[in-house]
């Protein structure tokens, strides 16, 4: 019934449109202001956890003619060729950047975020058709940066607290590595240790930046995004997918089905998009630059 209702949303108005325009006539991605409403209007609630949910989302997904003009779904050749295109269009613009925008934390962190998102399309091209857990890993980190990148550009001061991550963890994984050995044992290394950990202190004073107490989880920047529902069922499924849980190890086959690559693939897509557009305009890069042709993929498999 869910399903359902929500066919009946996206028949009526697919991509939500929210604030900020949507999707233009026009073919190339530069040009388009990513609607930031899309994959939660196309999320079935409130769970997509069975077979035979997947297979209801999936066909809702298929039968979408919006989607099917800007994603390609189902053709695994087709998928490859698009997403190894994306990942050089984004690395392209990705090499762009340094060269032609001012050097700030902000162009530093969202070109970092960009150059990852390529590097998880990469991933996901070498998998579309391999091991379920391969793709759903890169499709899911696709949308965690995707999380990070709306949320750093909506709420600016959150720059800063991803650099202090970038402290926080390297210091969370040296005491780790102190826990794990014991005091008696090379006390030396121990001294290296103890005192990398004090100058990445010092670093962290010299920038004006504090050790975080405990990192943002995915979950809490959902629910400040307002995607608590979309994180709720896909990032459920993706993570599903990614571990070895006992639904995948022991049911492999009725899960890991064709509605749920097909589910992976389009959202990989989605995902990285939104990234790339995010990118493009808080970083104004210009659209002769940024754009993409998207028919081409049509025309080489013609």
């Amino acid at each position: 019934k869910a399903c359902i209702r929500k066919e009946k949303q996206l028949n009526k108005n697919p991509f939500c449109q929210p604030e900020g325009g949507g999707f233009s006539s026009g073919h190339k991605w530069g040009i388009f202001k990513w609607p930031s409403g899309i994959v939660r209007s196309c999320c079935p609630r409130p769970y997509v956890s069975c077979a035979s949910t997947l297979a209801r989302y999936a066909e809702i997904i298929m039968t979408n003619e919006h989607l099917n003009d800007h994603i390609i779904i189902g053709n695994t050749n087709k998928v490859v060729a698009i997403l190894k295109r994306m990942e050089l269009h984004f690395r392209r613009v990705g090499k762009w950047i340094p060269n032609h925008i001012e050097r700030t934390a902000k162009a530093v962190i969202l070109h970092r975020l960009l150059w990852a998102a390529a590097n998880y399309l990469h991933i996901a091209s070498e998998n579309v058709d391999g091991h379920v857990s391969a793709l759903a890993l890169a499709t899911r980190n696709l949308y965690e940066l995707r999380l990070r990148t709306e949320y750093m550009i909506a709420f600016p001061a959150n720059f800063s607290t991803w650099q202090a991550e970038v402290a926080t963890d390297k210091i969370e994984l040296l005491e780790g590595i102190l826990g794990i050995q014991k005091n008696g044992e090379n006390p030396e290394k121990h001294a290296v240790l103890k005192e990398e950990i004090v100058k990445i202190r010092q670093l962290l004073n010299k920038h004006s930046l504090k050790e975080l107490k405990s990192i943002p989880s995915t979950a809490s920047i959902a629910k400040e995004l307002d995607k608590k529902d979309e994180h709720k069922s896909l990032f459920k499924l993706f993570s599903k997918l990614v571990h070895p849980s006992s639904l995948l190890v022991n049911d492999y086959d009725n899960f890991a089905t064709q509605e749920a690559y097909q589910i992976l693939q389009v959202h990989c897509q989605l995902y990285a998009w939104d990234i790339f557009t995010r990118t493009c305009n808080a970083l104004a890069v210009p659209e002769d630059v940024r754009s993409f042709d998207f028919l081409m993929s049509e025309r080489e498999h013609r």
